[in-house]
Formats: structure tokens, C-alpha cells, sequence
């Protein structure tokens, strides 16, 4: 469950939430939407004798794990919706990125107890105080970094420090499904949608009260039941329901929005910039006669191939690691009318031919926007 925690903050998220076109964004065509990792640090708040939530065994933390893994199957294996847009992506090229080295253990009476969420009430304050403490302070935990916090309370209750932002979130209870019936999924698909509103998601739809989710493609009251589980039950993973496996194309966008360098809050900075790094496997095709448009922001990881007679438009940001290039076979054609850029402060070499006719570069490229970060001259 989420809440503002502060008013100027909503009104200033509300009022820029819309300042963006999602549809530029949707990763339909993974080629240019190579997978990115969300970096997580666990947290598990117990009293302080230290009981009342998970222990430091091998056991515990294996089962902390599979809650994580759970919510990361999620995001990589989408299932279709049941309500709502039909257009299926079954991957959201959302990555979770956790380790056991890197699940800590916190002993306090007052921050294990997170039953301030109820019906009505909201753990925020509590949780900046815990961020605070535990990690603003603390110089050896990693400021770039969603740091997700285990504490107990009623079951099914979670948090998010807010749209698009990178510091926190929590679930309550995790450790008491754990031990009743060693239930690990329902509290990986709440940590799923509660990673949802980190990622820039709102609810689709809230106990039967119409809700603006700045996305026309999910259900709304009446359309969504407003029940738990079932074939005509709602599987959005923003909304309330038993499975929580299924997202749109609208939130896919929004969500690769709020992580480019254009987006809004700071949960882009918990990405981790694995598109710095030449990965020779991740070259990208673009086959005989294939036409493309791209209006976003795009990261590669390598090359860019066009193949004879095919034609890509660029409208948006295209980044390409150092040591990459641009290879174009005769009678292909590349248009930039945006950018094409390194994020890193190194530098990409430049456009080849692949000379097999008698063909001047400039008669394949066609530059109105600007090459940045570039070798070639």
C-alpha cells in the first residue's frame, strides 16, 4: 500500500506525470531494450533480543531469497492480462539484482513492529527514521540502492517511499507466512507491486473507488471486480489480487521512462550502468528491408548492424557503449534526427561502411541531430 508522505512532493509528481509519451518507451523490440538490473540491499528488522522475523541461518536467508527471486520471475515473466489491454509483453526487461552477502540483520523493538499500516495509516515516518538510521548514516551501505525492509506486522501490508524514488520500501509479515506455511510467493508479489511504485507505477484500481493511474490501458472500477482471484479477476501487478504477474504496455512504458535519464525521481540512479561495459554478444540487427523508428532513449550494449535496404529513424537518444560502432551494409539507410551519444563520459567510434558497392557514407546517413561523445571525425 502506498502513501505520499509528502504533499508538495505528490502535487509536484501529479502535476509532472503526464509530461511524458509512454508510447515511446514500450519495450516491444527487446533488441533495443537489453535487460537492466535494479540494485537491492535486504534488511531484516527483528526486536532487539532479535526474534520475531527472520533469522541469520543459511535456512532464513535461503528463504528470504526466495521471496526475491519470486517478485524477479515476476518482472521477467509476465503473464498475459486478464482485464484490461490485450497487447501482451511478456517481459519487462526488469531485472532484480540481490545477494545473500548483502542481507542485514537489525535488532529493534520499535522498527520491527510495522503494524502502523492498517486500513488507514501509512509506516512513512517510521521509515524515513529507519532509512535514516540505518543507512544515511551508516557509510558502508550503498546510497544507489533500493534498500527493501522486512519487518512484521499485519500480513499483506507493504510500502513504497514513493513514485520513481530509489530509497525504500517494506513488506509486513513476510516471516509469519513463512513460518505458518512456508508461503513465500504472496509476499514476492507484494514486494513486486510495492517495487512497482519505486519503478513510477500508481494502483490501477482501489477498493472499488476510481483511480487515475495516468494509464488508459488497465482496468478501472467497473470494469475490474474488485476480486482476489479467479478468470475474471484482475492479474495487474498494481492492483489488488492473489497473483500480481501481469503488467500493460502503458506501465511497462512508464517504468522505462522513470529509469532513462530523462525521468522523473531517482530510482533511475539504482540501475545499475551495466550499458558502460562493450558486451560483444549483444550486437544489434537490424535485418534486410526492416523499416524502424525510434522515439525514446535507448542503451545498447554493442554494435549497431543494418543490413542492405533496411532504414532506421532515430527521433530520441540512442547510447552506445565505448568500442561500439555503427556498421551499415550497401543500401541501408540511417536517419538521425535526435542524438546518438555515450552516458558514460567515454567515447563510441563512429558510422563504417561495409563497402561491397560503390556507396559514400553520406549518401546512407542523413544527419540533422547530433553525434556526441564520438572518435570518428
Amino acid at each position: 500500500m502506498f502513501r505520499w508522505i509528502v504533499v508538495s512532493l505528490f502535487l509536484y509528481q501529479i502535476a509532472n506525470s503526464q509530461n511524458f509519451q509512454w508510447e515511446n518507451y514500450v519495450p516491444f523490440d527487446t533488441r533495443f531494450y537489453p535487460v537492466v538490473r535494479l540494485k537491492i540491499i535486504i534488511h531484516v528488522l527483528q526486536k532487539s533480543d532479535g526474534s520475531n522475523n527472520f533469522q541469520n541461518t543459511e535456512e532464513h536467508k535461503e528463504a528470504i531469497l526466495k521471496i526475491f527471486y519470486h517478485a524477479h520471475s515476476l518482472y521477467s515473466n509476465l503473464k498475459p492480462l486478464k482485464i484490461g489491454n490485450t497487447n501482451y509483453i511478456p517481459d519487462s526487461r526488469i531485472r532484480l539484482d540481490f545477494n545473500k552477502e548483502e542481507i542485514y540483520f537489525h535488532q529493534n523493538d520499535r522498527y520491527n513492529d510495522l503494524s502502523c499500516i492498517g486500513k488507514q495509516g501509512t509506516c512513512g515516518m517510521l521509515m524515513q527514521e529507519i532509512y535514516k538510521e540505518l543507512i544515511t548514516k551508516n557509510s558502508q551501505q550503498n546510497p544507489n540502492a533500493l534498500h527493501v525492509f522486512l519487518g512484521e506486522g499485519e500480513e499483506g501490508k507493504g510500502e513504497a517511499c514513493g513514485i520513481g524514488c530509489k530509497r525504500w520500501c517494506y513488506i509486513a509479515g513476510a516471516y509469519k507466512q513463512y513460518v505458518k506455511a512456508q508461503n513465500f510467493w504472496d509476499s514476492g508479489a507484494l514486494l513486486a507491486h510495492e517495487i512497482g511504485h519505486n519503478l513510477g507505477l500508481y494502483h490501477t484500481v482501489f477498493k472499488k473507488t476510481p483511480t487515475n493511474d495516468y494509464c488508459d490501458d488497465t482496468p478501472t472500477w467497473p470494469e475490474n471486480p474488485d476480486c482476489w482471484n479467479g478468470d475474471s479477476c484482475s492479474n495487474n501487478m498494481m492492483d489488488y489480487n492473489a497473483n500480481k504477474d501481469g503488467l500493460s504496455p502503458c506501465q511497462l512504458g512508464r517504468i522505462h521512462f522513470h529509469i532513462s535519464s530523462k525521468g522523473h525521481g531517482d530510482i533511475k540512479d539504482a540501475i545499475l550502468k551495466d550499458w558502460c561495459i562493450f558486451n560483444a554478444d549483444s550486437t544489434v540487427l537490424i535485418q534486410k528491408f526492416e523499416k524502424i523508428t525510434l522515439n525514446g532513449e535507448y542503451r545498447l550494449q554493442s554494435n549497431l548492424v543494418l543490413y542492405p535496404n533496411s532504414e532506421l529513424t532515430l527521433n530520441g537518444t540512442l547510447h552506445l557503449p565505448q568500442n561500439a560502432s555503427i556498421y551499415l551494409y550497401p543500401k541501408s539507410k540511417l536517419i538521425v534526427n535526435g542524438t546518438i551519444t555515450n552516458f558514460c563520459g567515454d567515447q563510441w567510434q563512429g558510422i563504417f561502411p561495409i563497402k561491397k558497392k560503390k556507396q559514400k557514407l553520406e549518401e546512407q546517413v542523413i544527419l540533422k541531430g547530433k553525434l556526441e561523445n564520438c572518435l570518428q571525425k
